[in-house]
C-alpha cells in the first residue's frame, strides 16, 4: 500500500521547511507521494483523491507509460 502525506492551509515557507524536515527524518520519503490540496482536490472523496495522487505519481515517475 501506498503512503501518502497531503498537505492543506501551509503557506510555501511552511510547506519548504516541512519538507525539509522529512527529507532529513523520514528515510522512506523517496517513496511517499506528497501533495498539497487544490480546490479541486478539496472537492473530491478522499479514496479518490489518493487514486488519482498515486496515478499522477506513477505516470511522473515512469511507473507507467
Amino acid at each position: 500500500m501506498r503512503k501518502v502525506i497531503i498537505f492543506h492551509n501551509f503557506t510555501p515557507e511552511e510547506l519548504t521547511e516541512l519538507l525539509e524536515i522529512i527529507k532529513r527524518s523520514y528515510s522512506g520519503y523517496k517513496d511517499t507521494i506528497i501533495a498539497q490540496t487544490t480546490p479541486t482536490s478539496l472537492k473530491m472523496v478522499l479514496h479518490d483523491l489518493i487514486n488519482e495522487l498515486i496515478k499522477e505519481d506513477d505516470y511522473f515517475t515512469g511507473k507507467i507509460p
